[in-house]
């Protein structure tokens, strides 16, 4: 009995085993006999892949690093622990979001003046007849970019493919500058609209304080009413005026006193008394002296003339 069942399993094992032989024997042959369409076929798809690339303009890839710091530095440390990295997460999601949005994107585009650009106006994959210019060109410009960020750091890679390699940069470059420059403006902002409102009420106040003193000098002025400081400052000028008036008069005494005492040093020496500067100067007397000079001279001429006993001699010699 145990004879007859291991023969029955020894011929179904050999019959599996024929089977199977025969299913990859009938493979070879299929395979063998459609050998030159299999050829073909391959040869068409590498042509075909070949020209592809050939004839397909070479994509340019650009690359730029921007680092990504918090507005409070305590939090850039991703060393704090879990609790740190959690709390950083929203804020590195949203700069990705930023870096990715449209927005940014048509500031670059602005920047740059690719609106008519052939790279993205003109793309296919793109283009539909009910997109616009602007959102088509912009499509095509967030279709060529790729954000990615490095684990465990604060730093992100901006990649941008393009036909041009100097667009590829330029657009990576000004894309990275254009968001730098964005990022200092929101946290800049709420300081200078603050500094603003403050510099508003600010002038508000001085206005107020001038309208203040000048109703308050109106009322002063109105009503004939001397302020402590109005009081001091006309004592202050009747002081000033008096100091001057003393320090003149002393002036003057000294000057005075200065020429009496030269006076009473060379009095009796008549030509020390004539080349004083008070007797130079002074006009009575250089008048005076004149009226003599001319006086002897037509004394002299008549006594020349009628001799000294004459009538008008004696009258003007004495």
């Amino acid at each position: 009995m145990e004879d007859n069942n291991r023969s029955r399993h020894d011929v179904e094992l050999v019959s599996d085993g024929s089977t199977a032989a025969i299913q990859i024997h009938d493979l070879i042959r299929a395979l063998y006999r459609h050998r030159w369409a299999m050829v073909g076929v391959f040869l068409a798809v590498v042509t075909v892949a070949t020209a592809y690339v050939m004839t397909s303009p070479p994509i340019y890839e650009a690359r730029t690093q921007l680092m990504i710091e918090p507005d409070n530095p305590k939090l850039a440390a991703f060393d704090e622990g879990a609790r740190g990295e959690r709390d950083l997460t929203p804020y590195y999601q949203t700069q990705y979001a930023i870096l990715k949005s449209r927005t940014l994107a048509r500031r670059t585009i602005d920047e740059l003046k690719l609106w008519h650009d052939p790279e993205f106006s003109s793309d296919p994959t793109t283009q539909s007849a009910s997109e616009d210019l602007t959102s088509r060109t912009i499509n095509a410009f967030l279709g060529r970019l790729s954000i990615s960020y490095k684990v465990n750091s604060r730093l992100v890679e901006i990649v941008f493919e393009a036909r041009d390699p100097k667009l590829a940069s330029t657009v990576a470059n000004t894309m990275a500058k254009i968001y730098a420059t964005q990022n200092v403006e929101l946290r800049v902002n709420p300081f200078v609209e603050t500094a603003d409102l403050f510099d508003v009420r600010l002038e508000e106040q001085r206005r107020r304080v001038e309208e203040s003193e000048l109703a308050l000098q109106q009322y002063l002025e109105k009503h004939d009413v001397a302020t402590v400081d109005t009081r001091q400052s006309i004592v202050s000028q009747r002081l000033t005026a008096v100091t001057a008036a003393l320090t003149e008069a002393t002036a003057e005494r000294m000057r005075r006193q200065i020429r009496h005492e030269q006076l009473e040093a060379i009095k009796g020496n008549a030509p020390a008394l004539e080349a004083t500067p008070l007797i130079v100067g002074s006009t009575v007397v250089q008048t005076l002296k004149s009226e003599l000079a001319a006086m002897q001279l037509k004394l002299a001429e008549l006594s020349q003339r009628y001799g000294e006993l004459h009538p008008e001699v004696v009258r003007m010699q004495t």
